[in-house]
C-alpha cells in the first residue's frame, strides 16, 4: 500500500521499494514537501515534484538540496528567472556550494537539479501557495505519472494552470546572470 503525503509532505523513503515520497529536515527546522520517483521510473519529462513555501530561493532551495542528499550531493540548481525572487548566484552550505542559475527559458513550472555525479532531476514546482489537499494531489500524482506525463499534464490534470505562480508578483525584467 502507498503511503500518502501528510499536509508538511511526510512520507516514506524512496529507497525502500516503489513509494517515492521523500522528505527531510532542512536547517531551518521545516520538512521539505518532496516526491522523487524511484531510479528506475525515472525519464520522461518529469522525476519528481517539490511544494516549497515561497519563491525565495535563498530560504527555499537549502532544504531542497538537504532534502536530495540521499540522491546524492548536488552541484547546481537551475530554475526560472520570473518564478523566483532575485538570489545570489551561489549558495552557500554546509554540505558545499551550489550553483544557482536563472533562465528566462526554462519551464516555470520546474527547477533541474544537477546532482554530483552528474544526474540530473527534473522536479515539477507547486506553487506555494496551493491549498494543501490540491498539492499533495499533485506530488501523489507526480510519483504514480508514466513517463509521457508532461509538468502540464499533472499540473492542469489537479486544477492548477500551468505557466501561473500565483505566489509570484509581477517584475521587471532582469539579466540572464545577475
Amino acid at each position: 500500500m502507498r503511503r500518502r503525503p501528510t499536509d508538511d509532505g511526510s512520507g516514506a523513503d524512496p529507497r525502500r521499494g516503489k513509494d517515492a515520497v521523500m522528505t527531510t529536515a532542512d536547517p531551518a527546522g521545516t520538512r521539505a514537501r518532496l516526491v522523487v520517483k524511484p531510479v528506475s521510473e525515472r525519464g520522461g519529462s518529469v522525476d519528481g515534484a517539490w511544494w516549497p513555501r515561497s519563491t525565495d530561493p535563498a530560504a527555499e532551495f537549502p532544504g531542497l538540496v538537504a532534502a536530495l542528499d540521499v540522491e546524492g550531493g548536488v552541484r547546481a540548481i537551475s530554475y526560472h528567472l520570473r518564478t523566483w525572487d532575485r538570489t545570489e548566484r551561489v549558495l552557500l552550505l554546509d554540505s558545499g556550494a551550489v550553483t544557482l542559475n536563472g533562465y528566462h527559458n526554462t519551464q516555470p513550472d520546474t527547477v533541474t537539479v544537477l546532482l554530483d555525479d552528474h544526474h540530473r532531476l527534473r522536479l515539477l514546482v507547486v506553487p506555494p501557495p496551493t491549498p494543501a489537499g490540491l498539492a499533495n494531489a499533485v506530488l501523489r500524482a507526480t510519483a504514480t505519472c508514466d513517463r509521457a506525463a508532461t509538468v502540464q499534464d499533472i499540473l492542469a490534470g489537479n486544477g492548477i494552470v500551468p505557466g501561473t505562480n500565483p505566489g509570484s508578483a509581477p517584475q521587471a525584467p532582469v539579466p540572464e546572470h545577475f
